[in-house]
């Protein structure tokens, strides 16, 4: 709401919606013009990785692991089938024996029902997430101890008559 003022020197008071409003439509203008301003890259019938890394770019291999890259690992990338009746162990033990034995990494374990025919461990330096209908299955008589951190929803993430223990650091 505005409000004026009487007299000769008639003044404009602005509401404070009206100030801040302002305010981000000059900011919205400064920011404009320095996109404007920005240097524009033109390839003329060249590569973009050419033209950014310079020739040969293409053979140049990215670094093996960079300090912030986040180690994600898809049980199905390993051979889990998530089908009930497979048994996922051998998948499930490969990617822990290869791929977590000496580094923390993230295990992700999609819709499924993962069949676990022989006792396996899951390591302290893994975290899995299961997606929602993702299930650990152990057979009866086997152990599944789990020494990794576990993310997943309010639902079912164990189903069959094996047992889960939770081993603690």
């Amino acid at each position: 709401m505005t409000r004026r003022l009487g007299g000769k020197n008639k003044k404009r008071i602005i509401s404070r919606r009206e100030l801040l409003a302002s305010m981000g439509a000059a900011g919205v203008a400064l920011a404009y013009g320095g996109l404007i301003q920005a240097t524009t890259v033109h390839v003329d019938n060249e590569p973009v990785s050419e033209a950014v890394y310079g020739t040969g770019a293409e053979n140049k291999k990215p670094p093996v692991k960079e300090p912030f890259a986040v180690d994600w690992h898809n049980v199905k990338e390993y051979g889990a089938r998530g089908n009930g009746s497979s048994d996922d162990f051998p998948a499930l033990s490969h990617l822990f024996a290869a791929r977590l034995s000496a580094e923390s990494g993230t295990v992700y374990l999609p819709q499924g029902t993962y069949r676990i025919g022989t006792s396996l461990t899951i390591p302290a330096n893994a975290h899995l997430v299961f997606d929602k209908g993702a299930l650990l299955a152990p057979d009866a008589g086997v152990t599944v101890t789990i020494a990794a951190t576990i993310s997943a929803g309010t639902y079912r993430i164990f189903a069959r008559s094996g047992s889960v223990r939770q081993r603690f650091r």
